[in-house]
């Protein structure tokens, strides 16, 4: 018989009695070892692998992507979440194994490079180290959601965040809530994120192989305004409205899913995710006589409060809710000018991503980053 049938006959027999052979093993890199003459490679005991996966093996097609915008010009909060988004960028996700956003991560503080920016803490807004990094795990989660990855621990925002659909944003704090993804295909997964230029990080998912097309679908089943008045003494500032009372909402969330091996299309229906209307914060050059906080205040009081600025309490819904009908919601292309300027964080230019130590070892607690606006 000649070697090339031999080679054939071999090759298909470890993979066929190991179910597991080409989930350790990369089959480009044994093709390539036993075209060179490496056998020995094909008769490797059980759980061991002298072929691993490589970021090149996994690089052959986009499962999916997601990006989002953060303004570029607050340094802050866009060194939180780009350093974060570079510990992640070139993680291998082997199947059945899980990530750890909070892991991989680490806690945020100050000794590892994290700065100071918003966050949302106790129903309100503040400063707190790590600000920003929760763009970074909800851009992953979206991108992750859409390439059929099992997300098997998520949290929404206590309110609903600007940069992204409501139902696909995940809150990260050290200690507390996390963001784990599993892969649960036979093959492993490549992890980027990058940029398309300043302003725009973008998360996608690699592998050798695509099986699902996936579309993400929420709908507002109900919306609930801002009641919440909180007042900050700021005579030096005359920009009336520091925070906007966005509403809060309730939103059923669906997968569209076609399975491209067999043709099939189903809807897969996700949990529910529930926001709480977010506080107006208002700056006064000081203090109302009735206290800094007012709760039950109905829209027309609040437009009084406004009266002399140029905000209206109608400029706090989210443009893309209608209230009376969901709405589809495409993921975002990207278009030819961005994609050719996409840029991974790791491969990028010098001093594009913050320096962080990813060594120390994790500490005890960390906020929630967020942006406040």
């Amino acid at each position: 018989m000649s070697i090339p049938l031999w080679s054939m006959l071999l090759m298909l027999f470890q993979p066929v009695s190991d179910p597991l052979f080409l989930a350790r093993h990369s089959p480009y890199c044994v093709a390539e070892r036993v075209s060179q003459g490496q056998w020995w490679l094909l008769w490797l005991p059980a759980g061991t692998s002298s072929c691993p996966w490589n970021a090149a093996h996994l690089e052959q097609h986009v499962l999916a992507e997601w990006s989002t915008r953060y303004n570029y010009r607050n340094q802050s909060r866009r060194t939180n979440l780009e350093a974060a988004a570079q510990v992640i960028d070139g993680r291998i996700l082997h199947p059945n194994e899980e990530f750890r956003f909070n892991d991989v991560v680490g806690e945020r503080t100050e000794d590892r490079g994290f700065e100071i920016a918003g966050v949302i803490s106790s129903g309100t807004y503040r400063k707190g180290v790590g600000g920003g990094i929760c763009q970074t795990s909800s851009t992953l989660h979206a991108a992750a959601l859409l390439a059929g990855l099992d997300i098997l621990e998520r949290r929404p925002h206590q309110f609903r965040v600007k940069y992204i659909p409501p139902g696909l944003d995940a809150t990260v704090d050290y200690g507390s809530k996390d963001l784990v993804i599993r892969n649960p295909y036979p093959f492993p997964v490549l992890i980027e994120m990058g940029t398309t230029g300043p302003g725009f990080l973008v998360a996608r998912i690699k592998g050798p192989g695509v099986r699902y097309r996936i579309r993400y679908q929420y709908e507002i089943v109900e919306e609930f305004p801002s009641d919440i008045v909180h007042f900050v003494v700021e005579p030096r500032n005359s920009d009336r409205v520091k925070y906007f009372g966005r509403p809060g909402y309730t939103v059923d969330r669906f997968l569209s899913v076609r399975d491209l091996t067999t043709g099939e299309h189903y809807k897969k229906r996700l949990r529910q995710d529930i926001y709480a209307p977010s506080p107006w914060t208002l700056r006064v050059a000081e203090a109302p006589s009735r206290g800094l906080v007012r709760t039950s205040v109905s829209p027309r009081r609040i437009d009084a409060l406004l009266e002399g600025s140029p905000y209206r309490s109608d400029m706090a819904r989210f443009t893309d809710v209608d209230q009376y009908s969901g709405e589809y919601v495409p993921p975002p292309r990207l278009n030819r000018r961005l994609q050719a300027a996409y840029q991974r964080f790791k491969t990028g230019s010098e001093g594009q991503s913050a320096a962080v130590d990813t060594t120390s070892p994790p500490l005890t607690t960390c906020q929630t980053g967020l942006s406040p606006n």
